[in-house]
């Protein structure tokens, strides 16, 4: 008896701690949703949100990590503009005059963010990799690529969905050194992301 109830208390305990876990888990996430542009996702919850107008309509930054040098670079001094260093996601959004066929229309939005955004493929570019993805039930594409901004090597993932004449992309970009302790984040935040 004595020995059942020592069980079931550590059996309650045990159990407690587990949903302690997935609550803390949970509050490290801030979910963002868009109703408008029927978009949701949720970012690590130290990272900066802000809702921008236009085709980019959603921009979430890690904290900047504390570097040994300063933060300007000869790039940044002949472009007047700094890189950023941190990771970043993004999400663009447009509607199209007629339904989006996706294999169509997905390497022409990777054409639009190689030559009208800021990241560019350097002079030895290197086809992204692609993959077939699933976000909310609707088939997708996810690019794999890495990309500079200034001496900054980037790696890029862009998944992109269409619903009727709706595209979205979810862009994130994680420094090519951070890109194994940013893994995790990446994973959850691609989960998250969900259109309608």
């Amino acid at each position: 008896m004595i020995i059942r109830t020592i069980f079931s208390i550590l059996l309650l305990v045990l159990s407690g701690c587990s949903a302690a876990t997935e609550t803390s888990q949970a509050a490290s996430r801030a979910h963002f949703r868009h109703n408008g542009l029927r978009f949701a996702l949720d970012v690590p919850a130290a990272w900066s949100i802000q809702a921008l107008r236009g085709n980019v309509a959603f921009e979430a930054l890690a904290p900047r990590q504390p570097q040994a040098e300063p933060a300007s670079s000869l790039a940044a001094e002949l472009t007047g503009r700094q890189t950023r260093a941190a990771s970043a996601v993004d999400v663009f959004t447009r509607t199209e005059d007629a339904d989006v066929n996706l294999d169509a229309f997905a390497p022409k939005l990777l054409d639009l963010f190689t030559s009208d955004l800021r990241f560019q493929l350097q002079d030895h570019p290197v086809q992204p990799t692609v993959e077939s993805a699933t976000v909310s039930g609707l088939p997708a594409r996810l690019f794999h690529r890495d990309a500079w901004e200034g001496p900054v090597q980037f790696d890029q993932r862009i998944l992109i969905v269409a619903r009727g004449r709706q595209v979205w992309a979810l862009i994130i970009t994680v420094p090519v050194a951070d890109r194994a302790s940013a893994a995790a984040d990446v994973a959850a935040i691609e989960k998250s992301f969900s259109v309608w």
